[in-house]
């Protein structure tokens, strides 16, 4: 039985749109999410991803990173993409799978650099560098760690690049 307001929705369809899908009067009288109640359900699990995280409920947060990856994917949500994408590096880079984590990385990386991220397209070629150190593939360590160094120059971030300084040390010496 539809309720009076999702008839209502439905006859309102019918009139201003010269196709009506046949299913409009069966579905439930929540005919559709919002993309802002869409966006803060991803905000929420990207949140709740976060908080799993700090207190080192990585395979949870890896969860919860996923689906706020599947709702900013499906609304379109570039930023949100690229930060769950990030989030899901970090959560296997600490689980010791490094390989996924670099998957993970690049594609955020190249999100990144699709929207003009700058600041998200440093801290990407910051962690993959992390990976692949951990990989103890120095070389592309240290062009990773320069990268970022570059960009955090360039958008005048002296955090980030003092970070990526002290990265570049610390895999310097660890090719001693």
């Amino acid at each position: 039985m539809l309720n009076p307001k999702a008839l209502t929705l439905a006859v309102v369809i019918g009139v201003l749109s010269p196709t009506v899908p046949t299913n409009v009067l069966s579905e439930s009288p929540v005919l559709v999410q919002t993309q802002q109640q869409r966006q803060a359900e991803a905000d929420r699990f990207l949140q709740q991803g976060i908080q799993q995280f700090n207190i080192s409920q990585f395979r949870e947060a890896l969860q919860s990173f996923q689906q706020s990856l599947e709702i900013y994917r499906e609304i379109g949500n570039r930023q949100g993409e690229a930060k769950s994408l990030g989030n899901l590096g970090n959560a296997y880079w600490y689980l010791g799978q490094y390989q996924k984590a670099i998957e993970f990385y690049q594609q955020q990386l190249t999100i990144a650099r699709e929207i003009g991220d700058r600041y998200g397209e440093a801290a990407s070629l910051n962690n993959l560098g992390w990976a692949y150190w951990n990989l103890s593939q120095y070389q592309q360590a240290i062009e990773l760690h320069q990268q970022s160094l570059t960009i955090f120059r360039e958008i005048n971030v002296r955090k980030g690049e003092a970070d990526s300084l002290g990265n570049l040390g610390l895999v310097y010496r660890s090719e001693e």
